[in-house]
């Protein structure tokens, strides 16, 4: 009973954007089965069928849903910490983040606040965070615990987003070849030794879960970022600052849809270098540089180096496809991220 009155002090908060109501619909309809006490759903400025969909919801009898309504795209950074805050606002003690496309299994909610229960013995309140086990995109973490290194999570030093010229063979080798770290965690999770819970060094929105007091401690999220590496900017935050996150494997999240960089090129390259929507490019681009040269170099000339590698293949990429204009927003976004020029540019509107 103890895990099942707490679920009611749990706030979900979800963004969205756009005309998404046919991945968000699911998802409120299956918090609605679980009983969670609040769902958050900050609304980026969506479409008018989106936005019926939520006061439909909104609407029903005894519903929970509260919906914030942002009047243009403000992307995550500012929409998650506009839902974190009318979380705190509402008397909620805990918060899980949510992207509006995923599905929780129905018993994901009580798997995180077992394992809370057991590690909140040790570890006080504001200094705990965990995250949902996302599996159709947890293989960086999976990497980061097999290996017992946790900072693993935000990728090797130097690397200039995911390239490494000290990796090359091991990059290649594991876009072309089964992985044998994966096969690794396959055979364990089908053995079901997998460690219920393991720490690791950094955390996406989706599936991030913790008390509202760690809110007191760290802040809110940045909102200079706009989009992208703001929850690992948030999450390294609450690390820095004498906190812990630890990897929930049974708290299982599914994916309803790819996002644009999990997309059908193995080489990451490849798709900065065909991508249409330029926004989504420019953010993406510019705030890995930002984060990784601010986090994650000791040997600037490394970082240098990966990074000219990985520009003359991104652009001999983009002039193969005739995406001329890709090259441009590319290079302006290598520019402001390395200057650490953040914050929301008029150039790069988000839809």
């Amino acid at each position: 009973m103890k895990l099942h009155r707490r679920i009611s002090k749990t706030a979900v908060v979800f963004v969205t954007y756009g005309n998404r109501h046919h991945y968000f619909s699911k998802l409120i309809e299956r918090l609605f089965s679980m009983r969670v006490e609040f769902i958050i759903a900050v609304d980026n400025n969506s479409h008018s069928e989106s936005k019926e969909a939520l006061l439909k919801y909104s609407s029903e009898k005894k519903s929970k849903l509260c919906i914030i309504e942002n009047s243009e795209n403000l992307g995550s950074a500012c929409g998650f910490s506009r839902g974190i805050k009318a979380a705190i606002e509402l008397g909620a003690e805990f918060i899980w983040l949510l992207d509006d496309d995923l599905l929780p299994d129905s018993d994901s909610l009580l798997s995180l606040l077992e394992v809370w229960d057991k590690l909140s013995l040790t570890v006080k309140t504001h200094q705990l965070m965990l995250l949902s086990n996302r599996i159709d995109r947890q293989n960086i973490y999976i990497r980061a615990i097999l290996s017992n290194n946790p900072e693993l999570v935000i990728g090797d030093k130097n690397k200039f987003r995911s390239f490494h010229i000290l990796k090359l063979i091991h990059t290649l080798s594991s876009k072309f070849f089964v992985n044998k770290e994966e096969s690794a965690f396959s055979k364990k999770t089908n053995m079901k030794e997998f460690p219920e819970y393991a720490p690791i060094g950094a955390a996406c929105y989706g599936g991030m879960f913790f008390n509202v007091s760690l809110v007191d401690t760290i802040g809110f999220p940045d909102k200079n970022y706009i989009l992208y590496y703001d929850d690992y900017e948030f999450s390294l935050r609450h690390i820095r600052q004498g906190g812990e996150i630890y990897f929930v494997t049974k708290s299982i999240l599914r994916d309803q849809v790819k996002s644009w960089n999990n997309s059908r090129w193995k080489f990451a390259f490849l798709e900065i270098a065909t991508n249409r929507n330029l926004s989504i490019l420019y953010y993406s681009v510019r705030n890995s540089v930002y984060f990784e040269k601010k986090y994650n170099v000791d040997n600037i000339f490394i970082y240098y180096l990966n990074l000219v590698i990985y520009t003359f293949f991104t652009c001999l990429a983009a002039l193969i496809f005739c995406r001329f204009s890709n090259i441009k927003v590319y290079l302006q976004a290598l520019f402001d991220g390395l200057n650490g020029k953040l914050g929301f540019n008029p150039k790069y509107l988000l839809k």
